[in-house]
C-alpha cells in the first residue's frame, strides 16, 4: 500500500488546519465568533469583512483564517503574498496553524519561493509545539525525502507521536512503514497489520481499503477472501475509488465479484 504524499498530504493538512482553527479559542470576542458563524454558513465574504479588521489589529486566529482565505480564494481574490504576510505575523506570536500554513506556502511555491527545506523547518516548529497534523506532515517529509534526507527512523518517531495523540492517518502510515521497511525501524509486519487494523476499526476508509488488500493477498495475515471483500465493500460504500475498482476486477480463477453495496 503506497503512502499517499505530496498534494494529497498538503490537501489533508489544509483541511485539518481549517478544522483546528475553527475551534482554536473559546475566549474570542463576538466579532470573531460572528465571522466563524458566517464562514460555517458558506458566507465567505461576510466572514472576511468581519475577520480582516481583527487580523489587521493583530488577532492571531483571525490572521490565520484571513490568510487561508487569501491563499484559497474564499470570498476574495487569491493572493498568496497577502496570505503569507498574515501567517508570518501570526507565526511570530507562536501560532501553530500559521506555521503549518507557511510550510505549505514554501512547499507549493505560492507567496514564497519554493523551498522544501524551509517548508520542513516550519512544519517541524509546529510539530515540536505538539500539533498533530504537523507531526504527520513532518513524518511524511522524512519518509519521502522531501526537504530532508530520507530517514525512516525519524518518520517512525513523528508518526508514533501523532498516533499517541489519536491520529488515525498516522496510525495507518506507521503500519505501512512497519510492513514495507521492517529492517529499518523498530516495528515489524505483525505490528504493522495491528496498527492498520486499529485505524480500520476506528472508521478510517483508507485503512479499511488497505486491510482488505492485505487479507486479499495474504500479506501479514492469512488470506481471507471473505474478510477482504467485507472490508473493501465497506470502503467502497464510502466512495473509495480504489476499493470500488478492486471489487470490479475479476476474481482470480473465479467469476466476477458482485458489485459493492452499502453495509
Amino acid at each position: 500500500m503506497p503512502s499517499r504524499v505530496r498534494r494529497a498530504d498538503r490537501a489533508a493538512l489544509w483541511a485539518l488546519v481549517a478544522a483546528a482553527t475553527a475551534c482554536s479559542s473559546s475566549d474570542d470576542g463576538p466579532g470573531y465568533a460572528e465571522g466563524e458563524a458566517a464562514y460555517e454558513r458558506g458566507d465567505f465574504e461576510r466572514a472576511h469583512r468581519i475577520w480582516k479588521p481583527l487580523a489587521d489589529e493583530g488577532h492571531a486566529d483571525a490572521q490565520v483564517r484571513v490568510g487561508a482565505m487569501y491563499f484559497h480564494g474564499e470570498g476574495v481574490d487569491k493572493d498568496a503574498d497577502l496570505a503569507v504576510g498574515y501567517w508570518t505575523e501570526a507565526a511570530a506570536e507562536g501560532d501553530l496553524e500559521a506555521k503549518i500554513g507557511l510550510g505549505n506556502a514554501y512547499a507549493e511555491g505560492r507567496g514564497a519561493s519554493e523551498d522544501q527545506a524551509t517548508a520542513v523547518r516550519w512544519w517541524r516548529l509546529a510539530a515540536k509545539g505538539g500539533h498533530v497534523d504537523a507531526q504527520v506532515g513532518l513524518a511524511q517529509a522524512y519518509a519521502n525525502a522531501r526537504g530532508v534526507d530520507r530517514d525512516f527512523q525519524q518518520a517512525e518517531a513523528w508518526w508514533r507521536r501523532a498516533t499517541d495523540q489519536g491520529s488515525l492517518e498516522a496510525k495507518l502510515a506507521l503500519g505501512n512503514l512497519y510492513l514495507t521497511h521492517p529492517d529499518e525501524v523498530e516495528g515489524d509486519g505483525r505490528a504493522g497489520v495491528e496498527l492498520i487494523r486499529g485505524a480500520a476499526e476506528a472508521g478510517h476508509v483508507d485503512a479499511q481499503y488497505g486491510l482488505g488488500l492485505l487479507y486479499q493477498v495474504g500479506r501479514g495475515v492469512d488470506p481471507d477472501p471473505e474478510r477482504a471483500r467485507e472490508l473493501l465493500e465497506r470502503a467502497a460504500a464510502q466512495g473509495h475509488a480504489g476499493a470500488q475498482s478492486r471489487l470490479a476486477e475479476p476474481s482470480p480463477g473465479g467469476p466476477d465479484p458482485e458489485p459493492p453495496h452499502p453495509r
